[in-house]
């Protein structure tokens, strides 16, 4: 940011922002430390009270699953660090984390619960790819429906590619005029 826009805040205002983000920020540090030491301590139940070899480490579910929400709350602050309010842009961010998250979680689960020497990637497919064509529309809308950043919201794809057309017309002109 630049002097002028941080002067158009009031101290008061500012002071709120920036206990806004240490206070997020503690949290995602909390969280972080949280997850290690309790996942820490699953893996020593796990490793310990499991009788037979080879151990089944049941402890993997939760260090998963719990990572999947720990990857979006660090997200999440990182949008809020970024100064990110547009909903079209928290709504795409938001749709590939959990894309990823979530798919990744499927595949393991799938991974380790399908018996070895077998097509290990079998249902995952059915979820995988449908929803990776829902978010190839979503980016399709969102790079050419929705309007840009400091665009009036009644603005369209169609009203964007006019002006674009208008711009390269007008170019093309004045280049033509300046020549001749």
């Amino acid at each position: 940011m630049n002097g002028k826009k941080l002067n158009e805040f009031s101290d008061n205002s500012l002071r709120k922002i920036a206990k806004e983000v240490v206070v997020r920020k503690f949290v995602i540090i909390l969280h972080i430390w949280v997850y290690v030491l309790v996942n820490l301590l699953l893996f020593a139940i796990n490793y310990f009270t499991y009788p037979t070899y080879p151990i089944y480490f049941w402890c993997l579910w939760p260090l998963t699953a719990w990572m999947m929400i720990l990857i979006a709350h660090i997200f999440a602050h990182i949008m809020f660090r970024k100064g990110i309010v547009d909903l079209h842009t928290v709504f795409m961010v938001y749709h590939l984390v959990f894309y990823v998250a979530i798919n990744s979680f499927l595949v393991f689960t799938n991974w380790f619960t399908t018996t070895p020497g077998s097509s290990r990637l079998t249902w995952v497919w059915w979820v995988i790819l449908p929803w990776g064509v829902l978010f190839i529309i979503h980016l399709i809308v969102y790079f050419y429906v929705v309007p840009k950043r400091g665009e009036s919201p009644n603005r369209n794809w169609l009203d964007r590619k006019i002006d674009e057309e208008l711009e390269r017309m007008k170019k093309k002109y004045v280049d033509k005029e300046g020549k001749e």
